[in-house]
């Protein structure tokens, strides 16, 4: 959704609603205007409620009659809180619709597997009348808001799911970066997640880029071990696709989405590493096939490490 904010800039006046620091950092990157709020804990949502929902009517009155778009349909509880209080009194909302949570089934309640999750979504749901149910992320196991629920309230729902990468592409376009080049850039997705990266192989290929001239840049919310390994890794807080025209040589990663919108620009080769390092379960058979969908033909996926050195070697 960052991006859009960033798109969105070059247009008309935006203002960032965070408790993220790297949001905050990279809208002082980017030059757009920020509001910073407390990131609330769980526990203090339950035992502070009362400074909760102050916060909440702050903000209500400092967006005022303006719209106010989002896109989280997972995890931003305090976000679903401030979202279904504007709703009750018919504030405007856009909705930016990508939908990839919904895709998941959608649990009960009280399920055994996770009472304590229950319990804190259903203490939510008294505490702040926020309607909340969980999803099959696997270990992730996402709080969300009912589909349904937004798309009713919404006054305005917008399809991102087939505009999101243009908008990325156009933003992208109009903003300039500070003058540097890369050569190649390594997304690490947290690479060092048991649950979904194979570590022996990703230890391999952090060892074997280091004999090449490539730059690894973190998610911003999952920084990984590997980083230390780097003197200088990439800030984290701006979007990586935004690196994408100063890149000469590759785009490395597993299953990131940027490497669709790599895929866009003639000069770089995108390089998918899921099939060295992807644990073989549901979420990287699906994030391969959502690249093969989607990535115009043009992303590369070695199936070991001497592939991965001969990409790296031919330019």
């Amino acid at each position: 959704m960052f991006n859009y904010a960033i798109y969105a800039s070059h247009r008309q006046d935006v203002i960032v609603i965070t408790s993220s620091k790297n949001i905050i950092k990279a809208c002082e990157y980017f030059k757009i205007s920020c509001i910073s709020h407390k990131r609330f804990t769980f526990k203090q949502m339950i035992t502070d409620h009362i400074e909760v929902k102050r916060k909440v009517n702050d903000l209500i009155e400092t967006i005022g009659n303006d719209p106010l778009h989002f896109s989280h349909t997972q995890f931003a509880v305090f976000c679903f809180i401030l979202v279904s209080a504007m709703f009750k009194i018919k504030k405007k909302i856009v909705f930016h619709d990508f939908e990839y949570v919904y895709k998941k089934k959608h649990f009960s309640l009280f399920s055994k597997d996770m009472v304590y999750i229950s319990i804190l979504v259903f203490l939510m749901k008294v505490l702040y009348h926020v309607p909340l149910e969980i999803r099959d992320a696997g270990k992730a196991l996402p709080i969300s808001m009912p589909l349904d629920y937004i798309l009713s309230n919404a006054s305005q729902v917008m399809n991102e799911k087939d505009r999101y990468f243009l908008k990325t592409l156009e933003g992208i376009k109009e903003t300039k970066m500070t003058s540097f080049k890369i050569d190649s850039i390594l997304i690490d997705q947290g690479f060092d997640q048991q649950n979904y990266y194979i570590q022996d192989e990703v230890s391999k290929i952090i060892e074997l880029i280091t004999d090449y001239n490539v730059e690894i840049k973190a998610h911003p919310k999952m920084l990984s071990k590997y980083l230390a390994l780097f003197k200088t890794p990439l800030p984290e807080y701006v979007p990586v696709e935004f690196y994408f025209p100063v890149v000469n040589n590759c785009v490395i990663s597993c299953h990131s989405s940027s490497l669709i919108t790599a895929t866009h620009f003639d000069n770089l080769k995108v390089i998918s590493l899921i099939d060295i390092i992807g644990k073989n379960n549901d979420i990287m058979r699906e994030a391969r096939s959502h690249l093969l969908e989607n990535g115009n033909d043009k992303i590369l996926f070695p199936k070991n490490i001497k592939e991965l050195r001969e990409l790296l070697e031919i330019n």
